[in-house]
């Protein structure tokens, strides 16, 4: 059983966490203002001379186009990078928002579902990002380690509390012996406590996982 996290503990902890987010979101805004930029311009330029090189010399103009299609990937890169370090933009359904996409990039993998019937608005940017990070931790997880074959992320705020679940199919493992077993949990159960919610997780070894960070929605407001 955790111990319940102190609010001195708390405040220190959401320092750190902070500081660290604020690195990351230097190093995106970084990517978008300038990297993301230059290739975009790149691209383009390198796509006006492959068009007007194309009647005189289509050979050159071919090893143009590939070129292009080369610095179109390392711009879809950049732009990717950029979400994983910013991944929740500005905006009460910013989280929602974050959470399909999380869903949608992890299906290419490993089928995902996001499930949110109805609206779930926060507008809290450090409580947003916390469970947008839980989320993505726990699918990970279940990727990389629980080998699921499908994975269910789910936002509900029933009771003025606001739960975030996701459950997987995979090997699960034995709570008992859990300590170790599920990797960055303990961080994850940190971001958790210092947004001011809590984090459960419930497994049977065979049959799958199911993590549950529950937030009261006082705390979800800035």
């Amino acid at each position: 059983m955790p111990k319940p996290v102190n609010e001195e503990m708390r405040r220190l902890n959401r320092g750190v966490l902070a500081a660290s987010e604020r690195g990351q979101c230097d190093i995106a805004q970084s990517l978008h203002g300038t990297l993301c930029q230059t290739l975009g311009g790149v691209s383009l330029m390198v796509k006006v001379l492959a068009a007007e090189l194309h009647a005189d010399n289509p050979v050159k103009a071919a090893q143009l186009e590939e070129l292009g299609e080369v610095i179109d990937r390392a711009l879809e890169e950049a732009r990717h990078l950029f979400t994983q370090l910013q991944p929740v933009m500005p905006g009460e359904d910013g989280l929602m928002t974050a959470l399909a996409r999380l869903a949608s990039e992890t299906s290419i993998q490993t089928p995902c579902d996001f499930e949110c019937e109805n609206a779930v608005l926060i507008n809290n940017p450090e409580a947003a990002l916390a469970l947008y990070r839980v989320a993505a931790e726990a699918v990970k997880n279940a990727v990389d380690h629980a080998n699921a074959r499908r994975i269910k992320i789910s936002l509900v705020d029933p009771d003025g509390v606001i739960a975030l679940k996701v459950s997987d199919d995979g090997r699960g493992f034995v709570p008992q012996t859990a300590s170790g077993a599920v990797h960055g949990s303990e961080l994850m159960r940190l971001r958790a406590q210092t947004a001011g919610g809590a984090l459960t997780s419930e497994s049977e070894l065979g049959h799958g996982t199911t993590v549950t960070f529950t937030l009261p929605k006082n705390e979800a407001q800035a």
